[in-house]
């Protein structure tokens, strides 16, 4: 059986990985602003809603590839045990 401890560890790295990659591709965003999709700079309006569904994008996307890379691991050394 697969400890407890390590399915916490890969869960935890897991969600610390997700939350730094779409902070990342927030910060890009901002800062490759050419179209004012994200910013209008005139106004120094923010657009909220475009910035959220871009980290919303890459959290899940990344919680979803951790999650079978993880699962695969274990998996692999469920079966190793047998």
């Amino acid at each position: 059986m697969i400890k407890k401890e390590f399915m916490f560890i890969a869960g935890l790295y897991t969600l610390i990985q997700s939350i730094a990659i779409g902070c990342s591709m927030v910060y890009i965003a901002l800062k490759l602003n050419a179209q004012e999709q994200f910013v209008n700079l005139e106004s120094g309006e923010i657009y909220y809603l475009d910035l959220a569904t871009v980290f919303a994008s890459w959290f899940v996307g990344n919680v979803a590839f951790c999650s079978v890379i993880f699962a695969l691991v274990f998996f692999i050394k469920y079966v190793a045990r047998k």
